[in-house]
């Protein structure tokens, strides 16, 4: 219950707040915990002013339609959207995501009861830092089967590898090796300064979107990609799988050149303190020899 931040905010006031409504004979009800004025003011107070500041960013991008005017309109919007016991699982689901990483989210535990939901939180953790080509290979690595859901045209996604019956610490030992890191990889604090430095906003037709956390991991892993290949001196097809796939990672570095992203980094970092190995691998992209935009 660990990560059941605002369950447990209720839990002394409201009772469990998935717990279906009991009637005089003992057996479950039909109808969940409605919204009562009271109850929408707590959850208001926490959402406002209690919840990390890490989890509020990965609760409201799990609702891409929310008003954009503040956080306040974010959040009287998602109340007004929800049940009490889903919005209650959203905030569990990115309190889980904005752990920085599995080693974080396994940790040591040994009751069977808490394996059980730490399987569910490995999936939901896994649906917001990991590729679809690592979830495949991470599958491949724990021998665990693809889930049917009975959907004539289901397609392997994160909810679709539960991995349920693989112990969390083998599926960690798996991921390590899925998504190890090499030493040519952006540190966090070379990341940090690379995120403040990026367009964190893109255009879609009309509208200014703010980049995701998903989004910016991906980017993350493009990059390390494309710096594992310069530094290492490989092709594009001996990059490793965990930095995604070998064409894909060609065709960003490519259109990251074209579209002088490369540059505008270089021109905002190139007097930054702790960015110099940053700085070497941005001259290494911008120099003439890449400046048609050839990728090598």
């Amino acid at each position: 219950m660990h990560y059941e931040l605002l369950a447990n905010y209720l839990a002394p006031t409201y009772g469990n707040i998935y717990q279906y409504n009991l009637g005089a004979n003992g057996l479950v009800g039909l109808d969940v915990q409605q919204w009562t004025d009271d109850l929408k003011r707590a959850v208001r107070h926490y959402l406002m002013h209690e919840l990390p500041a890490d989890v509020k960013p990965r609760l409201l991008e799990q609702y891409p339609d929310l008003p954009t005017d503040s956080d306040e309109a974010a959040l009287d919007a998602l109340i007004e959207a929800t049940e009490p016991w889903s919005l209650a699982f959203a905030v569990r689901k990115a309190a889980v995501a904005a752990v920085p990483t599995l080693d974080g989210l396994v940790g040591d535990v040994d009751d069977m009861r808490a394996m059980g939901e730490l399987s569910e939180n490995i999936s939901f953790w896994l649906d917001r830092h990991a590729s679809e080509a690592q979830l495949e290979e991470l599958a491949e690595l724990t021998g665990h089967p693809e889930i049917d859901l009975h959907v004539p045209s289901y397609k392997p996604r994160p909810e679709g590898y539960h991995f349920i019956y693989t112990k969390p610490r083998d599926v960690l030992d798996a991921w390590q090796q899925v998504a190890g890191s090499s030493v040519s990889d952006l540190t966090d604090q070379e990341w940090d300064l690379v995120v403040k430095a990026l367009r964190l906003k893109r255009h879609v037709r009309s509208s200014v979107i703010l980049r995701s956390y998903r989004e910016l991991n991906a980017k993350r892993r493009t990059f390390n990609g494309v710096r594992y290949k310069v530094a290492h001196r490989c092709t594009w097809s001996q990059v490793p799988r965990r930095y995604g796939d070998s064409r894909t990672l060609y065709q960003s570095d490519r259109t990251y050149k074209m579209e002088g992203l490369y540059r505008e980094l270089l021109e905002k970092l190139g007097e930054e303190a702790g960015a110099e190995r940053v700085v070497a691998w941005l001259k290494d992209r911008t120099s003439a020899r890449h400046a048609s935009g050839a990728s090598s």
